[in-house]
Protein backbone atom coordinates (compact mmCIF):
# COMPACT_ATOMS: atom_id res chain seq x y z
CA UNK A 1 0.00 0.00 0.00
CA UNK A 2 2.99 2.46 0.71
CA UNK A 3 5.78 2.63 -1.65
CA UNK A 4 9.65 2.01 -0.93
CA UNK A 5 10.65 4.75 -3.27
CA UNK A 6 11.98 8.02 -2.59
CA UNK A 7 9.25 10.01 -0.49
CA UNK A 8 7.44 12.39 -2.87
CA UNK A 9 5.61 15.03 -1.90
CA UNK A 10 6.18 13.77 1.82
CA UNK A 11 3.22 14.94 4.79
CA UNK A 12 3.55 13.57 8.38
CA UNK A 13 0.29 12.39 10.25
CA UNK A 14 0.03 12.78 13.50
CA UNK A 15 2.35 10.37 15.10
CA UNK A 16 4.81 12.03 13.11
CA UNK A 17 5.59 8.95 10.72
CA UNK A 18 5.96 10.65 6.56
CA UNK A 19 4.72 9.29 3.71
CA UNK A 20 4.45 10.51 0.03
CA UNK A 21 0.91 12.24 0.07
CA UNK A 22 0.02 10.19 -2.84
CA UNK A 23 0.93 6.74 -1.32
CA UNK A 24 -0.60 7.86 2.04
CA UNK A 25 -3.39 9.40 -0.09
CA UNK A 26 -4.07 6.08 -1.82
CA UNK A 27 -4.24 4.07 1.43
CA UNK A 28 -6.96 5.93 2.92
CA UNK A 29 -9.36 5.85 0.26
CA UNK A 30 -8.57 1.48 0.33
CA UNK A 31 -9.02 1.46 3.82
CA UNK A 32 -12.22 0.27 5.11
CA UNK A 33 -11.79 3.43 7.93
CA UNK A 34 -12.76 5.52 4.99
CA UNK A 35 -15.97 6.39 6.27
CA UNK A 36 -15.48 7.15 9.82
CA UNK A 37 -12.33 9.66 8.59
CA UNK A 38 -9.99 8.23 11.68
CA UNK A 39 -7.06 5.87 9.99
CA UNK A 40 -4.05 3.82 11.62
CA UNK A 41 -0.62 4.74 10.55
CA UNK A 42 0.55 1.58 8.56
CA UNK A 43 4.03 2.40 10.42
CA UNK A 44 2.35 2.17 14.12
CA UNK A 45 -1.25 2.21 14.04
CA UNK A 46 -1.54 5.33 15.94
CA UNK A 47 -4.30 7.12 15.09
CA UNK A 48 -4.65 10.07 12.37
CA UNK A 49 -7.20 11.73 10.03
CA UNK A 50 -6.57 13.44 6.65
CA UNK A 51 -7.26 16.65 7.74
CA UNK A 52 -4.42 16.52 9.79
CA UNK A 53 -1.29 16.04 7.35
CA UNK A 54 1.33 18.41 7.60
CA UNK A 55 4.14 19.09 4.56
CA UNK A 56 7.09 18.14 5.67
CA UNK A 57 9.62 20.42 3.97
CA UNK A 58 12.41 19.46 5.93
CA UNK A 59 12.06 15.59 4.57
CA UNK A 60 11.44 16.65 1.26
CA UNK A 61 15.00 18.87 1.25
CA UNK A 62 16.66 15.92 2.49
CA UNK A 63 15.27 13.59 -0.05
CA UNK A 64 16.04 16.24 -3.10
CA UNK A 65 19.70 15.80 -1.60
CA UNK A 66 19.96 12.22 -1.60
CA UNK A 67 18.63 12.21 -4.97
CA UNK A 68 20.97 14.77 -6.05
CA UNK A 69 23.79 12.75 -4.31
CA UNK A 70 22.40 9.34 -6.30
CA UNK A 71 22.41 7.79 -2.90
CA UNK A 72 20.24 4.58 -2.21
CA UNK A 73 19.71 2.97 -5.59
CA UNK A 74 21.71 0.72 -7.44
CA UNK A 75 23.20 0.51 -11.09
CA UNK A 76 20.25 -0.13 -12.70
CA UNK A 77 18.11 1.77 -10.30
CA UNK A 78 17.18 -0.65 -7.77
CA UNK A 79 17.20 -0.01 -4.11
CA UNK A 80 20.13 -2.52 -2.47
CA UNK A 81 20.29 -4.31 1.12
CA UNK A 82 22.89 -2.24 3.02
CA UNK A 83 23.99 -5.37 4.41
CA UNK A 84 24.10 -7.88 1.84
CA UNK A 85 24.35 -5.62 -1.34
CA UNK A 86 21.11 -7.25 -2.53
CA UNK A 87 17.91 -6.04 -4.55
CA UNK A 88 15.30 -5.56 -1.85
CA UNK A 89 13.08 -7.45 -3.71
CA UNK A 90 10.31 -8.37 -0.72
CA UNK A 91 8.62 -6.31 1.60
CA UNK A 92 7.49 -7.34 5.28
CA UNK A 93 4.32 -6.34 6.28
CA UNK A 94 4.76 -7.42 9.69
CA UNK A 95 7.94 -5.39 9.99
CA UNK A 96 6.90 -3.06 7.37
CA UNK A 97 10.97 -3.19 5.77
CA UNK A 98 12.03 -4.21 2.50
CA UNK A 99 14.15 -7.37 2.42
CA UNK A 100 16.75 -8.83 0.39
CA UNK A 101 16.06 -12.52 -0.62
Amino acid sequence: PVCLDFLQKPVSVDCGHSFCFRCISEFCEKSDSAQSGLYACPQCRGPFRLESFRPNRQLASLVDSVRQLGLGAGPSGARLCVRHGEELSRFCEEDQEALCW
